[in-house]
C-alpha cells in the first residue's frame, strides 16, 4: 500500500511554468474575436472655484457623470492651493470622451466659458 502511494503522489508533478503567457483566445482564433478595448485616463484641470460645483451636494453631480459616461472619475485635490485641482477620468475611449463633454458641460453652466487644458496620459490595461 505503501508503494502505491508514492507511486500515486510522484505521477502529480508540477507542470513546468509556461514559456509564453497565456492568451485569453486561441490564436486561431484571434481574427474573430474583437481586441480587448484598452484603458486610458485623462487629465482634465479644474480650476478650484468650480470643484465644488462639479464634485455636487454629497457626490452627485460628479456621481451623475459617471453613471452617465460608464468612466470612472476621481477629482484630485492636492494642487488646490495652486489654484486648481485634476479630474481623473479612466475608461475605454468613447466612455472618457462622453465623461470628459459631461463635464465641460457642466462647467460652462457656471457662467463664464470653461476652457481647460486636457492631459493625455497612455495607461496599461
Amino acid at each position: 500500500a505503501a508503494a502505491a502511494a508514492a507511486a500515486a503522489s510522484a505521477a502529480v508533478a508540477p507542470l513546468p511554468p509556461p514559456t509564453q503567457p497565456a492568451r485569453l483566445v486561441p490564436e486561431w482564433l484571434s481574427d474573430l474575436v474583437p481586441a480587448v478595448p484598452t484603458t486610458i485616463h485623462k487629465e482634465v484641470f479644474i480650476p478650484q472655484q468650480y470643484v465644488s460645483r462639479l464634485i455636487g451636494k454629497g457626490g452627485e453631480t460628479i456621481m451623475s457623470i459617471t453613471h452617465q459616461s460608464g468612466a470612472e472619475v476621481k477629482i484630485r485635490q492636492e494642487t488646490k492651493d495652486l489654484g486648481y485641482s485634476v479630474a481623473v477620468v479612466t475608461g475605454r475611449q468613447e466612455v472618457v470622451d462622453t465623461a470628459e463633454r459631461l463635464i465641460f458641460e457642466k462647467l460652462s453652466i457656471v457662467g463664464e466659458r470653461f476652457t481647460g487644458m486636457v492631459k493625455p496620459s497612455a495607461a496599461a490595461a
